[in-house]
């Protein structure tokens, strides 16, 4: 930020510098050609002598007036070159600076999300166990339901209000011997 700062700063600097070397530019023409024309009126009016000075004294004011200017658009060429440099290295840095960011950012959400993950899925081992103890207990059940596991048991009470455990029994299947019944669902 610092880096585009200082771009901004020698842009600001260049631009003002180029805008005063036009006016001074513009103001050395305007001087000039007042002073031309003030010569070539002065030229007309003076003998050859007179006027072979002025033109002497005019070439030195015009060649002054080039050097000024020369120097000046040298200042504004070197103000330009710091400005391009300082340019440069802001966009170098800003590149640096977005990948630095992004991956920080990359690594910051990779582990934050492993974090998450970590507490809610349970390790590798503890699956295996849970997928065993399910196996086991199906088994249980499954041998459970063959030996009367889904009979349908029900309080009931009798004549003389004794509560006792009844059991649902299917009466088309008949009775067997020694009293036995056969129970609904089976």
């Amino acid at each position: 930020m610092r880096d585009l700062d200082q771009l901004y700063d020698s842009l600001g600097r260049v631009l003002a510098a180029a805008e005063n070397h036009q006016q001074a530019a513009d103001r050395s023409i305007q001087a000039m050609n007042k002073a031309s024309a003030n010569l070539e009126h002065k030229a007309n009016t003076l003998d050859g002598q007179l006027s072979r000075e002025m033109t002497r004294a005019m070439n030195l004011a015009v060649a002054d007036v080039a050097k000024a200017l020369t120097a000046q658009f040298k200042t504004s060429h070197e103000l330009a070159k710091q400005a391009e440099t300082c340019y440069r290295n802001s966009v170098r840095w800003a590149a640096w600076k977005v990948f630095a960011t992004a991956t920080i950012c990359g690594v910051v959400l990779i582990l934050s999300t492993a974090y998450l993950m970590q507490g809610t899925i349970p390790p590798y081992a503890e699956i295996e166990a849970l997928r065993s103890e399910k196996a086991y207990l199906t088994k249980n059940i499954s041998e459970l339901e063959r030996r009367g596991g889904r009979v349908n048991l029900s309080p009931c009470s009798d004549g003389s209000n004794r509560r006792r455990l009844c059991v649902k029994i299917d009466e088309q299947a008949g009775a067997f011997q020694n009293g036995y019944r056969v129970i609904a669902g089976y």
